[in-house]
């Protein structure tokens, strides 16, 4: 649970955040994606210090995510549907599939990546 406690933690902000937002004015959308973003990014902060990510791609794959919330929260005006869904599970194939990688290879594998 260790190797994966930030990136889960992710995904339940990530899919509470969109689904607080469905159908819901601007204002309150800035709002919940405001609170989202603080736990995102006190959490990336803790991450970071602690050593979670095993490399700058990891690191920015992971802060990928932050900034599709930021955008959506301040660009988008208009969550109506579940669409998403697919974001979540593309950034879980994503990064979950890197991260698993560069948890299991080997140390010889680990410089090419």
């Amino acid at each position: 649970m260790r190797n994966w406690w930030y990136s889960l933690l992710q995904l339940v902000i990530y899919l509470t955040v969109f689904r607080l937002w469905q159908d819901q004015e601007a204002r309150r959308v800035q709002l919940v994606g405001a609170l989202g973003l603080t736990v995102l990014v006190l959490g990336f902060a803790f991450a970071t210090r602690s050593g979670y990510f095993r490399n700058a791609w990891d690191a920015a794959g992971h802060a990928s995510v932050i900034l599709d919330v930021f955008l959506e929260a301040f660009w988008v005006r208009w969550h109506p549907d579940a669409s998403y869904l697919a974001c979540a599970v593309a950034f879980a194939v994503v990064l979950g599939g890197y991260r698993w990688r560069l948890l299991h290879q080997s140390p010889l594998t680990e410089r090419n990546v």
